[in-house]
């Protein structure tokens, strides 16, 4: 068989891909399905004597079942640590970061304090708010409350599980770790030695932002880049080069061997030399999957090159992919794998026709025959790779550039000499009697960075520069897509359906998505999010938002609000609402600050709020503090109405002339107005005293699990229509013209 590592490695990938989506039972009944599949294909001689059908069900089902044991093994025994405060010792593995304000570490674990037979190499992604006093591969000995990620299909769990790590830690007892330092580190210690310094003298040679892109473009670290500059990347398509992949791979690969042809090496040992510069580049960028993907597609055509052979390409993708989830199934989750996967197999399949036709367009212009072949090999690789990403990125990020071929023929090529010449001036730089070499390399890169940071900035602030897709007819959209391409294949062998069939599909999205918008354009939502104990409710309408209360009762919960607005593709916060100082409604104020920098903070006149709001000096909002109450409109439809009474905060909320109350903390009823009573929506995060005095249309309950369950049983004579967010997803309240409410749910 031609391309038997395509077939097999495409397969495994998408049966591990899909059991990332439905999870550990499902696959297990999968696995079933696929075997006796494979079994009745045999029957078949057709089938038998093609190979293909039999081969792709027997990987598939071997897939299920391989995702099905190592969750067993590696996954479901650390549940029993979910939510536990345990003494823990563990060594430091990775390079720590800071990151809104705390400090995270990833731990090998040592040793737990524990009964517990937790699986071996169990990493823990540990967060504190003081750093500690220890190095790489120091160890570390403190008390971890523990918590698994939520398991949300390929988000927020997937992404830990594909870096190995299972379990997160927040540091509960500064007051006694211990560090001890270690006396005999890895050999991989060392690379990240050099990533660390690397690092480092970047932040000497530039200033803090591009400093941060320098690092994410060459290393793929983005623990320090802005929001606001990821946020720019990703409303323009560019994305992709803050994350280390066949780009990165392929500098470092021609530079070394353009370097080696100038020393005079021959062809094969320069090959081999580049083998091993890619393989440190690989350990250097943190062995990420998408880097791994795109080193071993490089390697087997340069091996090809050692032993006289032409690669295929769709082998060596197949290939590569086969060999990163062979290691780690649980890669198949990695969106960052996912989309370079996708975007390679693209350019595979589809830019060398694109190119084609490009260039037949480009000859009614009169430019020069390396500008043509310039812009259409930019074009054709970015409309490819845009073509075959489109569907994960609608369904994992739920935004689309429009202006990604533009924005990638404008940053591309610039943002490859900024990778050599940044590159250039760290290595000089760190030879002491080089290091006034580097001074031109320098001031050249500074150069690129700022023309990069001025195109991104302008062209992010174009009117539907992207947009947001993230509503329910794309799922039904991408469906019928896919459906009415594979009609149009097998109808019409030559394909010209295809054609007529993509036209329709575009056209249907943008009427889609334009009469989506027409229709909901005046509406205003109210989600409440599962954040434990306590209330952390968003407030949004046409792209801006209002946090009202961020609370919540754990750590485990503390990235909740920050994906919610990621994923809605809000931008901007109006205002943030904080009624008291109890974790039920100011928990995640600090994230949501260094995150997004709210124009208008409403809180209540209390000093551990006053220190919460202060911490981050660069905060450059307006702070409003408030007594008893305050008062403040929104949109011209909504009115916020917060009220402070012994210790406890209120919140009342008018849209579109109906009343919502939120009691993230407690308190009494009868200490409160009696405006606040005559509510249509009651949201209570801790039961308040006489609960009873309220008369709501819908009452949520916003705790956990046992919580909320005791009191649907206390309260379910008393109230109609009561709802809980444990556990079961995001409720949202959509508040549309004439007092009209839509209630829904959001896995």
């Amino acid at each position: 068989m031609k391309r038997l590592f395509a077939l097999i490695g495409f397969t495994y990938l998408s049966a591990l891909t899909a059991a990332v989506c439905f999870g550990e039972k499902i696959s297990f009944i999968l696995f079933i399905c696929f075997f006796i599949l494979f079994f009745i294909s045999l029957i078949f001689k057709d089938t038998r004597t093609h190979k293909v059908l039999p081969i792709a069900l027997f990987v598939a089902s071997t897939a299920f079942c391989v995702y099905s044991i190592i969750f067993n093994i590696n996954v479901n025994p650390v549940y029993e640590l979910d939510e536990k405060e345990v003494r823990t010792t563990g060594t430091i593995c990775e390079i720590p970061y800071k990151e809104y304000g705390k400090y995270h570490y990833t731990l090998k674990i040592d040793n737990i304090d524990y009964n517990i037979n937790y699986p071996k190499n169990l990493k823990v992604k540990v967060t504190s708010n003081n750093a500690f006093d220890a190095d790489i591969y120091d160890k570390i000995t403190t008390t971890l409350y523990f918590c698994v990620p939520k398991d949300t299909g390929i988000s927020y769990a997937s992404h830990y599980r594909a870096r190995g790590i299972n379990l997160l830690g927040y540091v509960s007892d500064y007051d006694n770790i211990s560090v001890e330092q270690s006396r005999e580190a890895p050999f991989i210690s060392y690379i990240l030695k050099i990533r660390e310094k690397i690092i480092s003298t970047l932040k000497l040679l530039y200033s803090e932002e591009q400093s941060a892109i320098a690092s994410g473009m060459i290393l793929g670290d983005k623990s320090n880049i802005s929001p606001r500059v990821k946020s720019n990347f990703r409303d323009i398509g560019i994305s992709h080069l803050l994350v280390v992949s066949g780009i990165h791979v392929s500098i470092v690969s021609q530079f070394i061997m353009i370097l080696c042809a100038l020393i005079g090496f021959p062809r094969k040992i320069s090959a081999i030399i580049s083998i091993a510069s890619v393989l440190f580049f690989i350990a250097l960028s943190g062995f990420s999957p998408s880097s791994i993907r795109a080193g071993v597609m490089l390697i087997v055509y340069l091996l090809g090159l050692i032993l006289n052979r032409r690669s295929d390409s769709l082998n060596s993708l197949g290939l590569a992919i086969l060999i990163i989830l062979l290691f780690n199934p649980f890669a198949a989750g990695d969106i960052g794998l996912l989309l370079s996967f996708s975007a390679t197999l693209g350019i595979v399949l589809l830019s060398g026709k694109i190119d084609e036709w490009l260039m037949k367009k480009l000859e009614m212009f009169d430019l020069s025959i390396k500008l043509k072949k310039s812009i259409s090999s930019v074009l054709s690789m970015t409309i490819a790779a845009t073509i075959f990403t489109l569907p994960i990125i609608i369904l994992s990020f739920g935004t689309v550039s429009l202006i990604s071929p533009i924005s990638n023929i404008l940053v591309v090529f610039p943002s490859t000499l900024m990778i050599i010449f940044v590159s250039c001036s760290v290595i000089l730089y760190s030879i002491s009697w080089l290091k006034i070499l580097s001074i031109p390399f320098v001031i050249i890169s500074k150069f690129i960075i700022s023309y990069i940071t001025f195109i991104t900035q302008s062209l992010a602030r174009i009117p539907f520069s992207s947009i947001y897709c993230k509503k329910p007819f794309m799922y039904i959209w991408i469906c019928s897509v896919l459906i009415l391409l594979a009609i149009s294949i097998l109808l019409d062998k030559e394909c010209k359906l295809i054609r007529i069939s993509s036209i329709l599909s575009i056209i249907v999205l943008f009427a889609g998505i334009l009469s989506y918008e027409m229709i909901y354009t005046s509406k205003t939502s109210l989600a409440l999010l599962d954040t434990g104990n306590g209330i952390s409710a968003v407030l949004y309408k046409n792209g801006r938002a209002a946090v009202i209360s961020c609370g919540g009762s754990s750590y485990k919960y503390s990235k909740e609000i920050l994906r919610y607005l990621n994923e809605n593709n809000i931008k901007k916060i109006d205002c943030m609402v904080l009624p008291d100082s109890s974790k039920s409604s100011s928990y995640y104020v600090k994230d949501i600050i260094s995150e997004y920098e709210p124009l208008t903070v409403l809180s209540a006149n209390n000093e551990d709020l006053k220190y919460k709001l202060n911490y981050d000096s660069n905060f450059r909002g307006t702070t409003i503090y408030f007594d008893k109450e305050a008062s403040s409109s929104l949109w011209s439809n909504v009115k916020i109405n917060p009220v402070y009474s012994d210790d406890k905060g209120w919140i009342n909320l008018n849209i579109n002339d109906l009343n919502v109350v939120l009691c993230p903390s407690g308190g009494d009823a009868r200490n409160i107005p009696n405006s606040l009573i005559d509510c249509d929506i009651l949201v209570v995060g801790r039961t308040p005293k006489n609960i009873k005095r309220f008369n709501p249309i819908y009452t949520i309950f916003s705790m956990d699990n046992e919580k909320s369950i005791n009191n649907i049983k206390l309260y379910s004579t008393s109230f109609d229509n009561i709802i809980s967010t444990s556990e079961n997803g995001v409720i949202i309240f959509d508040f549309i013209k004439d007092s009209t409410i839509r209630i829904r749910r959001e896995l």
